[in-house]
C-alpha cells in the first residue's frame, strides 16, 4: 500500500477516536456507496463540503481524504515517479493539498458529481506542479535526457511528453512517457493502476497517433 493511503486511513482513525466530529465514522464509506439514491449522495456530499468550509477543517479534511482515498490512489498511480528529486509519494502530497484547495469552492450541482470535480481540477493542478518540477530539474541536471538515453526510448516523444504535460496530460501520454522514457512494462503499469494492459495498449497507441498528428503539423 502506498505510505500516503496509510496516512490518510491513520488521520481519519484518529478523527474518530478524538471525537471532536461526531458521527462520522461510516460517512466516507456512505460516500463512496455508489448504490446510495442520488438525492442521498447529493446530501452527503454538500454536508461533508460544507461541514469542511465552516471547520473545524483539520479534522473534517480528514473525512474528507478518506472519502476520496481510492480516487486519490487511482490518480497516483498513473504518473510515472521521477526520483530522487520527485517521486510518488510528492506527488500525492501535492495532490492531496491540491484536492482540499478544490473543496473550499463548495460542491457542484448535483453535489454527487463532486469527487469528480475535485480529483479533476487537483490532478490537473498537480500535474502543472509536477511539469514545472520536471523541467526545472532537467534544466539542471539533464535527468530526463540521461534516462532517455538509458532506456534507449524515443528522445522527442519525450520530449512532446513533457511538453503536453504542461498542460494536461492523457492517460496515454503518460503511459508512453514511462515505458519509452523510464523503462517501465505495461504489466507494471497495469498492476498500479488496475486497468488491463489491453486497455493501456489502445491508450498508448491514440497518444502515438497524436504524436504523429504534432509532428506532422510542425
Amino acid at each position: 500500500m502506498m505510505q500516503f493511503t496509510d496516512q490518510i486511513q491513520r488521520a481519519f482513525a484518529e478523527t474518530v477516536r478524538s471525537g471532536i466530529v461526531p458521527d462520522v465514522e461510516d460517512l466516507p464509506e456512505r460516500l463512496r456507496d455508489f448504490k446510495s439514491t442520488g438525492p442521498e449522495l447529493d446530501r452527503l456530499w454538500a454536508g461533508l463540503l460544507r461541514h469542511f468550509q465552516d471547520g473545524p477543517r483539520q479534522p473534517w479534511a480528514t473525512v474528507l481524504l478518506e472519502a476520496m482515498r481510492p480516487d486519490l490512489a487511482a490518480a497516483v498511480a498513473v504518473v510515472p515517479a521521477f526520483p530522487p528529486f520527485v517521486t510518488q509519494e510528492d506527488f500525492a502530497q501535492q495532490l492531496m493539498a491540491n484536492l482540499l484547495t478544490a473543496a473550499l469552492d463548495g460542491p457542484v450541482a448535483p453535489a454527487r458529481w463532486t469527487p469528480n470535480r475535485l480529483i479533476s481540477r487537483a490532478a490537473l493542478k498537480t500535474q502543472r506542479w509536477l511539469a514545472r518540477e520536471i523541467r526545472s530539474f532537467a534544466k539542471r541536471v539533464g535527468y530526463v535526457d540521461q534516462k532517455a538515453a538509458t532506456h534507449g526510448g524515443l528522445g522527442l516523444p519525450g520530449l512532446l511528453v513533457e511538453l503536453e504535460m504542461s498542460r494536461n496530460p492523457s492517460a496515454g501520454m503518460v503511459v508512453l512517457y514511462r515505458q519509452e522514457v523510464l523503462g517501465d512494462t505495461l504489466a507494471e503499469i497495469a498492476a498500479e493502476c488496475g486497468l488491463s494492459e489491453n486497455a493501456l495498449r489502445l491508450r498508448r497507441r491514440r497518444a502515438v497517433e497524436r504524436i504523429r498528428r504534432e509532428l506532422a503539423a510542425a
